[in-house]
């Protein structure tokens, strides 16, 4: 076991000249995401920490909250759990993410790709029974784009190239911040007020034409790029041909955020149920419905989270 610095010295008394360092995460066993130099992981995004399978293992301090200090002080390189070195010319590839801990037909990759010297986002499916999966993505972005036209939400344009006779879904990378970051900033500065406007804007802007039966219900924050007064919605791979309440999308994405790590508890969940006008009652049903559509993508599957 080595030291990003350690690495670095084997190469040069082994006379390796051309190198580049990508990073597996959370470890290298069982990677869901590979980061590199040219796309080092964003604050919010390392919140997935726990993968223990051999013994429990103590849990002394919020590690996602460690991970973005070390993030915003740009030192992820020498902190990673583990680097994996591949010696020669660069790849094209500068983040690959996998969603293979689910089922067949859900099984694909996320990748940040160079294109005509272009940053693009590209997701290909893992297998055949993914193609139909790749292919509903254009009708989303087709159907959400007519939805929202007018609105303050604007949708990444998605288009379908082949590989062969394999569909892969490209979209435009979007440069800004996650709004689950600009959140988790309100509540470190203990600006609560600030928080609730902030949740209240992105309601504002998910519930403009709800009752058009087109729904994407997965607009949780980390899903929206934050840049000025624009904000994007990056990936909206489940979306449906149903009319969903605002409300509940919003009540989703809250729990979803909760869930991601013990340090956003700052806030108060009864305050926002009160905002949406949703009871207790209401809110369990909804959790009870988001273990549901878990089970439906993952099928007989289980995430190693």
């Amino acid at each position: 076991t080595f030291t990003r610095n350690g690495l670095e010295k084997i190469m040069k008394e082994c006379g390796v000249e051309e190198y580049h360092f990508y990073y597996p995460y959370p470890d290298y066993k069982f990677p869901t995401t590979i980061f590199s130099d040219k796309r080092l992981p964003k604050k919010g995004e390392l919140s997935n920490n726990l993968r223990n399978f051999d013994m429990d293992r103590m849990l002394l301090f919020d590690e996602k909250n460690a991970f973005d200090g070390i993030i915003e002080d740009d030192l992820f390189w020498l902190y990673s759990n583990s680097y994996m070195v591949v010696i020669g010319a660069d790849v094209e590839q500068e983040y690959v993410r996998f969603s293979n801990d689910r089922a067949e037909e859900f099984n694909i990759k996320t990748v940040v790709e160079l294109a005509d010297g272009k940053r693009v986002v590209r997701k290909y499916p893992m297998n055949k029974e993914g193609y139909a999966h790749i292919l509903s993505m254009k009708s989303a972005y087709d159907k959400l784009n007519e939805k929202f036209a007018g609105s303050k939400l604007c949708i990444n344009r998605c288009e379908i190239e082949y590989v062969g006779e394999m569909p892969v879904a490209t979209f435009e990378y979007v440069e800004g911040v996650m709004l689950s970051e600009i959140l988790d900033a309100c509540l470190e500065k203990e600006d609560y007020e600030g928080f609730k406007c902030l949740f209240a804007e992105y309601y504002e802007r998910i519930s403009y034409n709800e009752t058009v039966k087109v729904t994407d219900y997965d607009l949780v924050f980390s899903n929206i790029l934050v840049k000025g007064d624009e904000w994007t919605v990056i990936d909206y791979e489940w979306t449906f041909d149903k009319e969903c309440p605002a409300r509940e999308l919003a009540f989703r994405a809250l729990y979803c955020y909760l869930l991601e790590s013990e340090s956003r508890n700052k806030f108060d969940m009864s305050e926002m149920l009160k905002l949406l006008h949703i009871t207790e009652q209401e809110s369990e049903e909804l959790r009870e419905g988001e273990l549901t559509f878990q089970k439906w993508v993952t099928k007989k599957r289980m995430s190693m989270s």
